[in-house]
């Protein structure tokens, strides 16, 4: 079954690819409704609607309308980490400092999830079309978090990296599952905290995607229906430099990244191979005490160099002030229309930033 879905998305990537190039690429931007600040878009679905965090969880339509999603007990807060297709949102509730619990809104109604047994607190990170969720749930008191599933039911924990012995004390987590209920995430690998990108395919053991030659850490971000797998893979440490890498087959390699730049990851790829992520400079603004956060950025192609999408982006629609100085700095992102969740920053005095998601969607 898994293999009949991969050449199907396999053979659909490549027509959508192939179409992709027949004109530059141009993205039009709008940004999301929000209040405050500070808001942050985290998952996006086929039809363009988008949930994550604007002082609490929220759900933006198509056209960026937003809707406040409340917590599962008044007075909660909540946040959201990912959306189907059907509009269904999933991630926690809880209270800034204390433990949260995995939650489901169907509309504006939340459902917490039950955790492992022993545990206090998780969250939902992810679900797909036909009703799996997958998130996080501590186990034996609160002391170890591990990566679990969904299903219809109880939690199915997804186990950790590691022997017998040390799984149990090994944290493990899931970042994204596609319809055929493959995951990824990472786990730490030994008693040291080294983290490695993991997967979990139809008999839910846990595989080591392990690191790019001399690297010590990794970490999956997302996994397309052809299984192919972006994330990135670094050296570990205070100082680590991560760049941004692709699995295919499970097999990991270095994008390429910018002139220039050493540091970056990819966020998500969609049934295209179309792949987008940041690099993670911190280009700093003459005279302000400020720093942007990094540069967003699309790869057409595994094989191609990325693109800065500032540079091919129309200046965003629906700002609330006038900048100073503004970027797209990241994605969370990308659906089969080509259609991405960046996120803006923007510089409206020299001690006061925006970040407000964006949608960038393809010009004819």
């Amino acid at each position: 079954m898994i293999a009949a879905l991969r050449r199907t998305a396999l053979a659909v990537g490549l027509l959508a690819l192939t179409a992709a190039h027949a004109a530059p690429l141009k993205y039009s931007c709008d940004l999301l409704d929000q209040h405050g600040s500070q808001a942050y878009g985290r998952a996006l679905n086929a039809a363009g609607k988008t949930a994550g965090w604007n002082a609490g969880a929220a759900r933006w339509s198509r056209r960026g309308k937003r809707a406040d999603l409340p917590g599962a007990i008044p007075g909660q807060t909540s946040d959201a980490h990912g959306i189907n297709d059907a509009g269904r949102v999933v991630g926690y509730s809880g209270i800034y400092g204390f433990p949260g619990l995995p939650t489901v809104w169907d509309g504006d109604v939340p459902t917490t999830l039950p955790l492992l047994p022993g545990g206090t607190d998780g969250q939902a990170t992810t679900l797909n079309n036909t009703g799996m969720i997958a998130g996080t749930s501590t186990f034996d008191g609160g002391k170890v978090m591990h990566a679990v599933v969904w299903d219809g039911g109880a939690p199915r924990d997804l186990g950790a990296l590691g022997d017998s012995t040390s799984q149990a004390q090994h944290p493990s987590y899931v970042t994204d599952m596609n319809q055929a209920g493959e995951m990824v995430g990472f786990s730490d690998a030994d008693d040291e905290g080294h983290r490695h990108a993991v997967h979990w395919g139809a008999d839910r053991k846990i595989i080591d995607l392990g690191t790019l030659p001399g690297g010590t850490e990794s970490s999956a971000s997302a996994i397309n229906d052809a299984g192919t797998i972006v994330g990135a893979s670094g050296s570990g440490g205070p100082s680590q430099r991560s760049r941004p890498v692709v699995w295919v087959d499970r097999v990991i390699r270095g994008l390429a990244v910018q002139p220039g730049q050493t540091t970056g990851s990819a966020s998500a790829i969609n049934a295209s191979g179309q792949i987008v992520g940041a690099n993670g400079d911190e280009g700093a603004v003459d005279g302000a005490e400020f720093k942007f956060v990094g540069t967003a950025l699309l790869w057409p192609h595994a094989d191609h160099a990325p693109i800065d999408l500032n540079a091919i982006t129309e200046p965003c629609k629906g700002k609330r002030k006038a900048f100073i100085a503004e970027r797209l700095v990241w994605t969370t992102g990308i659906n089969a229309k080509g259609v991405i969740l960046a996120e803006f920053q923007g510089l409206a005095s020299y001690r006061l930033w925006y970040f407000q998601p964006a949608l960038l969607t393809p010009m004819p």
